[in-house]
């Protein structure tokens, strides 16, 4: 397959930017939002429009470290997409209170364990309907099966690894029918798109591989290598490098002696990402292009603790993917909302999650005109609506649908370089084409 320019270059166009901060933004912790985030609850009591009570929208995301700089844009971005519809749906108050947003992350780093656990306190909650969850797809291949057993919704705005929803992986997260959905594309899409641009467009020929032993980062690894061998590209070496490593220096020493023409790392910035691109340049690989997945496709170099920010100037020569359209319908509009809400531009995966919120406020209006007979058959008709395939839903990233494993229809993935000079000096991410291998 060849990268098909779809979206315009979009030189100075950039989709990617801004710091989390400002008043008008949630404040992530272990126990939950901000009260400074818009407030559904207080736009539906303004609306009058919502008679049947309230009901609640969970969010389980890592809020430590590095990886807050990926979660903040999506939560708000999902409560965005809540306040702008009044707060209701259905007939119900629609909330997404303090004590709903969960940190899934244990010691500055996303944590199955503690994403397990939140699930299950999430379940329990009779007056949840449905979860955005996680960023990582090692936390959700730990919560699925919490939530499926529970019958709730689980709406994912950045999980990319194929087990989650195919194949033998898939099926023994479940034990009920399906109430996973997902509105960003896989990583057997991802990791070929990088790839095919980094033979077709930058014309390497060469590349050492590093992972980070993880699902994502492992299986995004995996499928960029199957990939550029078949595009005619070498594989000079692929190492795999946990997050508790402490000395990439010799690993990058000894990958410069091979001489790669460009570096692909499988992870995200929390599991090495930004100290192995210092310790690339250390080794003498600084002109060589580091190019990883939406792993490190984290904000602006003046986000705390993003990639950006962490790699500084090294990172002059970087380029990433996103697992998603960038180039999207309501791109603008939402852009303009965004930073009227928060005072910031939207970064990273903020439409994914303004997506999930349209996608799950749909389901619950849907599942109302059911007229289920109490919660537990709200929580359920919300399930069966929001997987149901022949539904087309309206997102801002443009019509989507969900197939039976609920896989998003759209097969797009974008594609990002960084400008040194952008976010006041400090670099961002700029988008540079998207692929859509849906049209192929």
């Amino acid at each position: 397959m060849k990268v098909t320019k779809l979206g315009a270059l979009a030189s100075g166009a950039v989709l990617v930017l801004g710091a989390c901060s400002s008043a008008a933004t949630p404040s992530p912790s272990t126990s939950g939002a901000a009260s400074t985030a818009p407030s559904a609850a207080t736009s539906a009591a303004a609306s009058g429009g919502a008679t049947k009570g309230t009901i609640h929208i969970a969010i389980s995301l890592p809020l430590q470290g590095s990886e807050l700089a990926a979660s903040q844009p999506i939560i708000n971005g999902v409560l965005l997409a809540v306040k702008q519809a009044g707060g209701t749906a259905g007939g119900y108050t629609v909330d997404v209170p303090q004590s709903a947003i969960y940190d899934d992350a244990l010691n500055g780093a996303h944590d199955p364990q503690t994403g397990a656990a939140n699930m299950t306190k999430i379940v329990a909650d009779a007056s949840t309907v449905a979860v955005v969850a996680s960023l990582n797809s090692n936390v959700a291949q730990a919560e699925i099966p919490i939530s499926n057993a529970a019958g709730l919704l689980q709406c994912s705005p950045a999980n990319t690894n194929p087990g989650l929803t195919q194949g033998a992986p898939a099926a023994q997260l479940r034990t009920k029918p399906n109430n996973y959905i997902r509105v960003v594309t896989t990583d057997n899409l991802q990791g070929p798109a990088a790839a095919q641009y980094i033979i077709q467009t930058l014309g390497k020929k060469s590349v050492y591989i590093i992972d980070d032993t993880e699902t994502y980062g492992k299986g995004i690894a995996d499928a960029f290598e199957a990939e550029f061998k078949k595009e005619g590209g070498t594989v000079v070496k692929h190492d795999a490098a946990p997050k508790t490593t402490n000395d990439y220096v010799s690993i990058m020493t000894a990958a410069a002696a091979l001489k790669p023409d460009s570096i692909y790392f499988g992870g995200v910035t929390a599991t090495g990402g930004a100290r192995i691109l210092l310790a690339a340049a250390q080794a003498g690989l600084g002109n060589v292009p580091f190019v990883g997945g939406d792993g490190i496709n984290d904000g602006s170099g003046q986000t705390k603790d993003s990639f950006l920010n962490l790699a500084g100037a090294a990172a002059a020569n970087a380029f990433s993917t996103l697992a998603g359209i960038g180039d999207f319908p309501g791109k603008v509009q939402f852009n303009t909302d965004y930073k009227a809400a928060y005072g910031q531009d939207a970064t990273g995966y903020a439409g994914m999650g303004y997506a999930c919120g349209q996608v799950i406020l749909d389901a619950i209006n849907r599942a109302a005109a059911t007229n289920p007979a109490d919660m537990a058959g709200l929580r359920e008709a919300v399930r069966v609506a929001a997987t149901d395939t022949s539904h087309s839903y309206t997102t801002i990233l443009g019509p989507v649908t969900f197939d039976a494993n609920g896989d998003t229809s759209q097969h797009i993935v974008s594609i990002y370089a960084v400008d040194p000079t952008a976010a006041g000096g400090k670099g961002d991410w700029v988008f540079k084409i998207q692929v859509n291998y849906g049209a192929k």
